[in-house]
């Protein structure tokens, strides 16, 4: 855990020095995002951990991120009308444009319910048939979505992870459905109350995050060089 949340101010401050040393000389391509912190916020300066982590892929190209932050609905309008470059969700017909893994590890995601002294942990998900989870309004209508409701357990639209998780903590609904980081980030500003909620064992699904290129943008056919490349490390040498 304590390495999980190093590495993401690792990242914080590898996407501030790389700003500082490449700003002058870099182009920049928009990404659209949603606001989802710690990986995609307004309020870190390199637009948060997982737009840093993709300037420290483009950097050395001189080419760098540029996080334009919408709410979702006006996210789904803008790629239906094209005028886009990348976009860190995906687009409606997502086989007909290219994209990019990001390179950050697996999100999985957990039920997050008030802590209690048994297990968190279940046999069959249909164990949990009747019960309310909140989770955000972006994930309606995806397969995480759909394995909830195959299980019989009854989705909460949200606005914010934060609220999902209040409303928990609140007991105003059973579950939250959230990633670790997103969960440690919002206990390290206080919005939890530490040790109060606890994760579900099982994982509910992981999500690999990938980032969808227009090939109408100039930057497309760079991206998709820099990203499909191998790194340093994995350069067989003589």
């Amino acid at each position: 855990m304590k390495y999980r949340i190093w590495f993401i101010y690792t990242l914080f401050f590898l996407g501030a020095l790389i700003s500082k040393t490449t700003t002058a000389d870099s182009a920049y391509f928009p990404v659209l995002a949603i606001e989802y912190p710690p990986f995609t916020t307004e309020d870190h300066p390199e637009g948060g951990m997982l737009i840093a982590e993709l300037a420290t892929k483009t950097a050395s190209f001189n080419l760098l991120p540029k996080p334009v932050f919408m709410p979702l609905v006006r996210v789904q309008r803008t790629l239906q009308e094209g005028n886009w470059c990348t976009s860190l969700a995906p687009p409606l017909d997502p086989q007909h444009y290219p994209s990019v893994f990001t390179g950050l590890e697996h999100l999985a995601f957990h039920l997050y319910r008030i802590k209690q002294q048994t297990r968190f942990h279940w046999q069959d998900s249909r164990e949990l048939q009747g019960r309310e989870v909140a989770l955000l309004r972006s994930m309606e209508g995806t397969i995480v979505t759909q394995r909830l409701l195959q299980s019989g357990i009854n989705p909460v639209y949200v606005n914010s992870l934060a609220q999902a998780l209040k409303m928990v903590a609140k007991k105003r609904i059973d579950y939250a459905l959230a990633d670790e980081h997103s969960y440690q980030y919002y206990q390290q500003k206080g919005v939890l109350d530490e040790n109060l909620l606890e994760a579900s064992e099982q994982t509910i699904y992981q999500f690999e995050s990938r980032l969808w290129l227009n090939p109408e943008c100039r930057y497309s056919s760079q991206i998709q060089a820099i990203f499909n490349s191998p790194s340093p490390e994995e350069v067989p040498t003589n």
